[in-house]
């Protein structure tokens, strides 16, 4: 059974017990929550160590976008689900990659769905597109081959040939793109060392045989990466 860190900020009281209750009542056979809640936004302060933050929008003095904001600021892999009885505020939280959207009024049915999601993706390890009117891509992190800058958002290229374009910056979305295997071989490109056949005269072949520069800066630090992926592989 898996410890999940959960904080739940709420200014009401009732409403935290409620998230608690629907949380601990729920029969999850691998999941064990670990919970800790504050009526007020100034009580939550780094380091944000908790995995799934569940947090009311409306709070008076503070707004839980703006919590939000922060957290996925500093801690980008962080997973933020909103929970409000408002259902108009889905569309505002778009920017903000919100994990998923709870409302109150069908609290114990959203949450379970929410939980049912991270357990989904934690387990596979998938990597979630957020689009638009709350339709969410999950994508195996296995099959990406590597993410590109494309203006101001990210394309992700996956070695089954589809290509995705992610709304967020490519370092916002390289932190949940954190093992060895994935590489920042220049500031506009992360590679997985999965699909690189080799690297010569400064560029990484791909699987495929099509090739990227590595940044002259980065040459050095970029082999000694793939070296120790390749001594990892072989233990």
């Amino acid at each position: 059974m898996r410890t999940v860190t959960v904080t739940i900020l709420d200014d009401q009281p009732e409403d935290i017990r409620k998230i608690s209750d629907a949380l601990l009542t729920q029969k999850w056979s691998d999941l064990f929550f670990e919970l800790e809640s504050c009526t007020n936004g100034s009580s939550l302060k780094e380091p944000y160590q908790s995995e799934l933050y569940i947090i009311d929008i409306e709070m008076p003095g503070c707004s839980g976008f703006g919590i939000a904001e922060t957290i996925l600021e500093k801690c980008p892999s962080k997973k933020i689900i909103f929970c409000t009885s408002h259902d108009s505020y889905v569309f505002d939280s778009y920017d903000l990659s919100i994990f998923y959207f709870v409302r109150k009024e069908h609290l114990k049915d959203d949450l379970e769905k929410a939980i049912e999601k991270y357990r989904k993706v934690s387990s596979q390890r998938l990597y979630v597109l957020h689009g638009r009117e709350r339709t969410d891509r999950l994508i195996d992190i296995n099959q990406v081959m590597y993410l590109h800058t494309q203006g101001n958002n990210t394309l992700i290229v996956c070695a089954d040939g589809e290509e995705y374009i992610d709304h967020h910056s490519l370092r916002m979305v390289s932190q949940s793109f954190q093992e060895i295997r994935f590489c920042a071989i220049s500031s506009s490109c992360v590679v997985n060392f999965d699909y690189v056949s080799e690297i010569e005269r400064g560029r990484i072949i791909l699987a495929d045989f099509s090739h990227i520069l590595i940044s002259a800066a980065r040459l050095s630090r970029v082999k000694k990466q793939y070296n120790q992926f390749l001594m990892e592989k072989m233990i």
